[in-house]
């Protein structure tokens, strides 16, 4: 009998330790929220996020409108699903909104990032990101990767999908790494998908990845969509490839230029 009430008071305490942490959990997923997305002419923004557990994710994304009609846009993804990687992106949601007005450089809003948030990455936590600005008024996209899944650009005129990287490791990896920037073209119609590595590692019940090249053809069928109904169509048909419980946060974030009000 004293066996059994040791194994009843060692189950209560964990299951007690279990509900502290989906409280807190819950907290922080509120302070995560990337708010009211800027509604802003001449652009669509759709997203979807997908924790792989309860309240608990390590994925983030946020829309930031900058001055002189430029947007910029962000994904990251902290390594684990843990509490402990969960509580480290709140600190980048506020330096990203920090950095971000100073400069129309991605990649001097990465560096100064990377030496913000490192100290608390260590050491053995990183955050792979990638930050783009789109120019409304020209179409003109920078952009810069950090250790992140390459965005992917889907022309409307029915082209090849642009992947776009830079070379550059995660935050938290190299305290003074100097991160470089590349440029694209977004003319009307075209569509850019950010997306974290929850899609292509998505498995079905044989333990097959749902793969890039899936992904891709998925993006070329549907490039017509609108930002929102793309963001949906893409978490769906993953979530119903993978049939299950989920292994990993999965997160999309779908920016569209479209025709201004008085074009």
């Amino acid at each position: 009998q004293e066996h059994e009430r040791s194994n009843l008071v060692d189950a209560r305490e964990l299951i007690d330790q279990y509900e502290n942490e989906m409280r807190f959990s819950r907290q922080i997923h509120r302070l995560l929220l990337a708010g009211p997305v800027p509604e802003t002419d001449g652009l669509e923004v759709g997203w979807r996020v997908q924790p792989a557990r309860v309240n608990a994710g390590g994925d983030y994304f946020d829309v930031l409108k900058l001055a002189d009609g430029r947007v910029g846009l962000c994904i990251a993804d902290v390594a684990g699903k843990s509490l402990d990687a969960q509580i480290r992106l709140p600190l980048l949601k506020y330096a990203l909104r920090a950095v971000a007005p100073e400069s129309g450089s991605p990649g001097y809003v990465v560096t100064k990032l990377n030496g913000l948030v490192y100290q608390d990455l260590q050491p053995d936590m990183y955050i792979g990101l990638c930050y783009a600005i789109l120019d409304l008024r020209n179409g003109r996209l920078d952009y810069c990767n950090a250790g992140h899944v390459p965005p992917l650009l889907s022309p409307a005129n029915g082209g090849e999908l642009r992947e776009l990287t830079t070379l550059g490791p995660a935050l938290g990896v190299m305290p003074d790494w100097d991160y470089p920037e590349a440029q694209a073209e977004m003319g009307e119609g075209d569509t850019l998908v950010m997306y974290t590595d929850g899609v292509l590692d998505a498995r079905n019940q044989e333990s097959e990845p749902y793969g890039e090249a899936r992904f891709r053809t998925l993006l070329q069928e549907n490039r017509d969509a609108e930002a929102r109904s793309l963001a949906n169509t893409l978490v769906d048909t993953v979530n119903e490839f993978e049939r299950g419980g989920k292994h990993d946060d999965l997160t999309v974030l779908v920016a569209k230029r479209v025709p201004t009000a008085g074009a």
